[in-house]
């Protein structure tokens, strides 16, 4: 339907909005109309979604995502265009705004001087370089939807708006064939014969970083730098590419990123159309002498950005450039090797969980306490001045700062960037801005690294946390090039599948998550809940531990999950200022060597709705003699024989019990040797983490209890 009507596609992973996701960042010159390549696209991805090219198209789309931020001004501009939403909402203004190109007018992605202020943005351009998902493809977020491309006429930009936006950030893109593209290649390399410096192209080739999770971004960057030496007459352009070729050969060593053997051809075809489009020879020749490295390079391609690695990451200072299928030397591996002892994450007696430049995994259930465990860990580095670097794919800056002010942790110590390094990543290091920002990132020095929401993480990259060969492209790309640049100790927060007697030791998702890790994996499970008002427990259990120093701090081995109890996490917050943390030894863990053959437990049941009535008959009785045990269950019982329904006075009792154990209430002694029960704080399912009522504060609409008491309190006075 698309292709028939003249728009320009590609096809692009389920689940994601990465244009680029199956064709790579080349995919501008590579969307088309041609229907027999739209077919072979098809035939091969069959769940693709749709994406298309909007420039290509000779469209300009504004796309606006916070509406209530869009200027008064622009909002009046923005009328005449055809509105696609991107909401389920139909009272939003969320959505596309198409407008049709004037004749000869050519605009990149930039706001230009539409740019808002800092922390007001309201959305962002596209045009040459940028992308629109179109349906039926699937939106990856509830609530989300793609609409169709518009029909019919457009109106041309507002002159108001073209004159506010910047020139193209890429230079543009027309659509051509693969056998063009070779074709420009091969005139390329035909023309450019001159080799007046050949010795320039060794620090060239030196500068490409074999290593799995740099080699891409450094060859792209060594092929830009050459087909422009080679342009300004330094080399061969021909001897560039048979070298730069040999090299990414052997680092290769047979295995294609993707299944895509045209990987260093698609990169030579679109860095020589780059090369062909940045000035002439003499241009060339007259600032080569800048291009000392790789980066002076890429600071001279300025917006030419037509095909953009995944990740990109400075060659490693100790790379020497041999193929990493090459022998390793063993005897110089074991002299370097030192025996590597966690120190992070401190318990009470000293021992720690976490090791420095190796990745581990922390996973539980929803409301275990996981993010509470790293969060205490970043506390700990903070507050003894070392730097932490947060990447948070779930929450947001405010609550988790202020989760860490609430640990110990001062306010000015969590607002300084140079030790609290927090970020909320909402695209993919793909474009160049969000290259260079993740590239500053990793090179940082930090303590501790945290990777908060795997899940999310790895759908923002486009990859499934259920595909192996995906989980292992996310650890190179994130986690392992953190720990490798940084030497933090990477802490990766993940969920479990539901079933407690089937998932063992493993996060949600591929067994890979945890056959990838370098350092320790965690199973957190709580014991008693967290929350304000109230002191909460969560028990720490190890599942695996590469380095081999944790696994001798746990108790007994439990030998149906292979896990073992190392920690307990203790939480008070009965003080609403403050939370006291600590990580304590298992008091009751057994030795090590001791082995546990029975299967992990299933939680004890908490008989929540009894707990609720309870609570509520307790608040609502004044007179203290009804309510002892015996009294409060003979109401509770009367009531569910009035209605016909089994009584379940055992529950009742377990009711009881788990109020007065959990603080929820507290006795006294009345009379003939009888218990008085007194409410502490009212008991309600929705505030419970543990009960499947439970609900997050701000999906529902109850008030706190502490201002309900305080409320009456101050009636009552009045």
């Amino acid at each position: 339907m698309y292709a028939k009507a003249g728009i320009h596609i590609v096809p692009i992973k389920p689940g994601t909005k990465n244009p680029g996701s199956y064709l790579g960042q080349g995919w501008p010159a590579r969307a088309t109309d041609d229907l027999e390549k739209v077919r072979e696209w098809w035939e091969r991805w069959p769940d693709a979604g749709i994406a298309s090219h909007v420039g290509g198209c000779g469209l300009v789309v504004i796309d606006v995502d916070v509406p209530e931020k869009v200027p008064d001004w622009l909002w009046a501009l923005l009328q005449p265009a055809v509105f696609r939403r991107t909401t389920t909402d139909s009272d939003s203004k969320r959505g596309h705004y198409f407008y049709r190109l004037r004749p000869g007018k050519v605009f990149g992605c930039g706001l230009g001087r539409l740019k808002p202020p800092k922390g007001e943005r309201w959305g962002e351009v596209k045009c040459y370089g940028g992308a629109v998902v179109l349906g039926p493809t699937q939106h990856p977020r509830d609530g989300g939807h793609y609409a169709t491309a518009p029909g019919g006429a457009l109106s041309f930009l507002p002159a108001e708006i073209a004159q506010a936006l910047n020139a193209p950030d890429v230079n543009r893109v027309e659509p051509v064939d693969a056998g063009e593209l070779a074709a420009r290649v091969k005139a390329f390399l035909g023309t450019h014969t001159d080799n007046d410096s050949p010795h320039a192209l060794a620090p060239i080739c030196k500068s490409f970083d074999p290593t799995p999770s740099n080699r891409h971004s450094s060859m792209w960057d060594a092929l830009c730098w050459a087909m422009r030496e080679a342009k300004a007459g330094r080399f061969s352009a021909t001897d560039a590419v048979d070298a730069l070729r040999e090299r990414w050969t052997d680092a290769i060593g047979g295995q294609y990123r993707g299944g895509d053997p045209d990987e260093f051809d698609r990169m030579l075809r679109d860095a020589v159309a780059a090369a062909d489009a940045d000035g002439t020879r003499e241009e060339l020749a007259a600032r080569a002498h800048k291009f000392t490295d790789a980066e002076s390079c890429r600071a001279a391609l300025d917006g030419i950005d037509s095909w953009a690695p995944t990740i990109v990451n400075a060659p490693s200072d100790s790379s020497d450039g041999s193929p990493s299928w090459a022998p390793v030397d063993v005897r110089a591996a074991r002299d370097s090797r030192s025996v590597l002892l966690p120190t992070i994450l401190k318990r009470s007696d000293g021992a720690c969980l976490f090791y420095r430049g190796r990745i581990h995994s922390v996973h539980g259930e929803t409301e275990s306490g996981k993010s509470w465990l790293v969060q205490c860990a970043t506390a700990e580095c903070l507050l003894i001045g070392e730097p932490v670097l947060y990447l948070d794919f779930e929450d947001e800056a405010g609550a988790v700062a202020e989760r860490l002010v609430r640990l110990g942790v001062s306010a000015d110590v969590v607002e300084n960037p140079a030790l609290f390094v927090y970020v909320h990543p909402e695209a993919p290091p793909t474009t160049e801005r969000e290259r260079r920002a993740f590239d500053a990132l990793l090179n940082g020095t930090y303590s501790l690294a945290v990777v908060d929401g795997v899940t999310d993480s790895m759908a923002l990259f486009g990859l499934s946390g259920m595909d192996a060969d995906d989980v292992a492209r996310w650890h190179r790309e994130l986690p392992k090039a953190v720990a490798h640049r940084t030497g933090a100790a990477v802490a990766c927060v993940d969920h479990v599948a539901k079933d407690s007697q089937t998932r063992g030791r493993f996060a949600l998702g591929s067994q890979h998550k945890i056959a990838g890790l370098s350092g320790a994996a965690y199973v957190v499970e709580m014991e008693q809940p967290f929350a304000v008002g109230q002191a909460g427990r969560a028990s720490v259990r190890v599942g695996k531990d590469r380095p081999g120093r944790v696994r001798g701090l746990g108790g007994r081995w439990r030998k149906s999950d292979r896990t073992q109890h190392v920690a307990d996490l203790l939480l008070d917050s009965t003080d609403a200022e403050m939370t006291v943390w600590s990580l304590e030894r298992p008091s009751h863990g057994g030795a090590s060597t001791d082995t546990d053959d029975g299967k992990p437990s299933k939680s004890a049941f908490r008989p929540t709705w009894f707990m609720e009535q309870v609570s509520r008959y307790w608040e609502e009785t004044d007179d203290p003699a009804k309510r002892t045990n015996t009294k409060t269950v003979d109401a509770m019982c009367a009531e569910r024989k009035e209605q016909g329904k089994t009584q379940h006075r055992n529950l009742w009792r377990d009711a009881i019990k788990v109020l007065e154990a959990e603080g929820f209430a507290n006795s006294e002694d009345g009379p003939r040797d009888s218990l008085i029960y007194k409410i502490v704080k009212p008991y309600r399912q929705l505030d419970d983490p543990l009960s499947d009522e439970h609900a997050e504060a701000a999906d529902r609409d109850v008030d706190n209890w502490k201002v309900q008491i305080e409320a009456e309190q101050e009636g009552g006075q009045k």
